[in-house]
């Protein structure tokens, strides 16, 4: 959810501002590595999503008594999951160099 938050004359006490800073470019910079570190707390979760799916594909039995994980469904279902997880890892790398 985006929103809108407005000051008007607001006065900030020297003890309150960023120790050097020069206008929003400085309070926004910190923003710009919070982004990457964000992205990647994202890939970390999409990797757990992932390993926990593929771990229980293996357990879960249905049908026949075979793991779903021998299913072709389910195996096209988790190689998509893993290459595009691949790929963001490869865009947040992209992004960080």
């Amino acid at each position: 959810m985006t929103s809108t938050l407005t000051f008007a004359d607001c006065r900030v006490a020297e003890s309150g501002r960023l120790p050097g800073a020069r206008g929003l470019k400085s309070a926004l910079a910190c923003l710009s590595q919070a982004r990457f570190g964000i992205g990647w707390g994202a890939i970390g979760a999409a990797m757990d999503c992932y390993e926990t799916a593929r771990r229980y594909a293996g357990i879960r039995k249905q049908f026949d008594g075979k793991p779903i994980a021998s299913h072709q469904l389910v195996q096209e279902k988790l190689a998509w999951m893993i290459t595009e997880i691949t790929k963001a890892q490869l865009l947040a790398l992209h992004a960080g160099g």
